[in-house]
């Protein structure tokens, strides 16, 4: 599946950019910096997650 993104600001490159940022920060450990890329009201899975992870994350506080 693809996702036209040509028409939203900064377009593929904004997109490049966040990840390459999302990565470096986790690698430097920058954890105040690397939260602050997460929307307030965001939701994050683990698919293949363990009982030391929860599946389901909703919101930056619980992130």
């Amino acid at each position: 599946m693809s996702v036209d993104t040509a028409d939203e600001p900064g377009g593929p490159d904004r997109h490049k950019t966040t990840v390459r940022t999302f990565l470096r920060l986790l690698e430097e450990k920058d954890i105040d910096s690397w939260i602050e890329l997460w929307a307030e009201d965001a939701e994050h899975y683990y698919p293949f997650g363990t009982e030391m992870f929860p599946r389901h994350l909703h919101g930056r506080q619980a992130i």
